[in-house]
């Protein structure tokens, strides 16, 4: 994340590496990989969001996910090495 911000010059961005049950505001964006069950993180990324917000969750590199309260994106082959699908959530 830190490289993606410096090499687009994000200036408006912070990275934060924490534990997301650690943290004690709402956030506008949270993206995790390999981290939790989307369930769990489902519930707690509704508790950490800020409205309007939007978490991400690496998704799959072998197949499409299917998770109650995620969106499915898939990124195509010419971003990344391979297609990779991404559980994507809105904040309300």
């Amino acid at each position: 994340m830190r490289r993606a911000v410096r090499v687009l010059d994000l200036g408006n961005v912070t990275v934060t590496q924490a534990e997301i049950a650690d943290l004690k505001n709402a956030v506008p964006v949270i993206v995790s990989r390999a981290a939790l069950r989307p369930g769990v993180m489902l519930t707690t990324a509704r508790r950490q969001l800020a409205p309007a917000g939007r978490a991400i969750l690496g998704g799959s590199w072998s197949r499409r996910p299917s998770v109650e309260g995620w969106q499915t994106m898939e990124i195509p082959a010419p971003v990344l090495d391979q297609p990779v699908w991404l559980l994507i959530m809105e904040g309300q």
